[in-house]
């Protein structure tokens, strides 16, 4: 950072990619010379260094004041905790043997950092641009590696809805980190069928008398209007039976213990023990059905009741919902599209140009095909019993 071409290449990525908020590291910025970079070049910026942790410089947070409010809490060496967090950079070692090209593989360094991640919770965040992300720029031995992540946790993937881009290097030997971060997008839900709805005893009267009603129509619009048909007294059982299903568990399990304990001091009360057979025939139903809930929205099949609110439950929630959310995509100009409708409106471009638009159908000549063939193969033609 003390070549005045890479920082005049910081302040073009900071204006040309609008960034609100950055970091720049391993800056070797002395502190006498913080002031004059500054007047120099940043500003538009507000901005904190880490100088007194360490004296040569590492790290440099800049921030727009016109956009966005930044208060330092703290400062530290490290700091490790379970509120959204993310934590990106250069880390010097990579993850596998796969992200190194023509350099020395340290598997006790790579086995480290991973340790290092399964203990802080930490994953890679979904990004779009290259793989590798150094380059040591030499043309007699070229090595590449992967040594720049951004790297989340749960709270983060649950909380923050956010894209990353891994952007060309330029004049660095490393690729900067496109943090973009957007407003959680509010869509029409569509409609789901829910596994434990399977558990009421009138499931399957209801799919049979709807499956009865005549639909007119091709195969595929009489599946649907079908299934149209069973929306209304399906959501009548859910409203009826499954309905704020946590409460509902954690009431029957309260009646039931209740009752049970009742039964201690009544050991022969018939009333009871048959109250006793209803309460907890209540309470496992109501439980399965919020387990199925729970295997379906992890899609993990086999989730098992004591797997769920756990630690495992949650990271299998938070890693369906990052591989099943596309927040940034290139469009067939090389531009790069962020959130929803962005993406959206790429997606409708491209295939559009790929699949055509409705124009007008020509008919085809009258002499492009003729009857001939068809009159010297009548002879095939003839009645078959089956």
């Amino acid at each position: 950072m003390n070549d005045p071409l890479k920082l005049q290449e910081v302040l073009d990525f900071l204006q040309t990619n609008r960034v609100d908020c950055g970091a720049v590291i391993e800056t070797h910025i002395k502190a006498h010379s913080v002031n004059t970079v500054k007047r120099r070049l940043f500003q538009r910026y507000s901005s904190v260094t880490n100088l007194d942790f360490h004296v040569g410089g590492r790290l440099w947070v800049l921030w727009n004041p016109a956009t966005v409010t930044l208060r330092v809490l703290h400062m530290g060496v490290q700091f490790i905790h379970s509120l959204p967090w993310i934590c990106l950079g250069d880390f010097n070692v990579s993850l596998t043997s796969n992200e190194i090209v023509e350099c020395v593989v340290h598997e006790r360094e790579m086995q480290e950092f991973r340790d290092c991640l399964r203990d802080c919770s930490l994953k890679d965040h979904p990004y779009t641009g290259g793989i590798f992300t150094w380059h040591n720029k030499q043309d007699s031995c070229p090595k590449w590696a992967k040594l720049d992540r951004l790297l989340a946790n749960q709270s983060w993937f649950f909380h923050v809805p956010s894209t990353v881009a891994f952007l060309p290097p330029g004049v660095s030997d490393h690729a900067p980190i496109l943090l973009t971060m957007a407003s959680p997008t509010v869509l029409h839900r569509l409609s789901r069928y829910l596994n434990f709805w399977s558990l009421s005893s009138g499931f399957d009267e209801i799919v049979r008398c709807a499956w009865k009603v005549p639909a007119h129509g091709g195969c595929i619009f009489s599946f649907f209007s079908k299934l149209r048909n069973l929306r209304g007294p399906l959501k009548s059982i859910h409203v009826a039976e499954f309905r704020g299903l946590t409460k509902r568990v954690a009431d029957a399990k309260v009646r039931l213990l209740e009752c049970q304990s009742l039964l201690q001091s009544s050991l022969v009360n018939q009333s009871l023990l048959a109250q006793e057979k209803a309460l907890l025939q209540s309470y496992k139903t109501l439980k399965n059905a919020e387990l199925r809930v729970l295997a379906q929205k992890a899609k993990v099949q086999h989730l098992q009741l004591s797997d769920a609110y756990t630690k495992y439950f949650y990271a299998s929630i938070a890693a369906r919902k990052t591989r099943n959310t596309i927040g940034a995509i290139d469009d067939m100009h090389g531009q790069l599209c962020c959130g929803h409708d962005k993406v959206s409106s790429a997606f409708m471009e491209f295939y559009t140009n790929l699949l055509g638009s409705t124009e007008e159908v020509i008919s085809p000549p009258t002499d492009l095909f003729s009857s001939n063939l068809l009159q010297r193969s009548n002879h095939l033609i003839a009645a078959v019993t089956v």
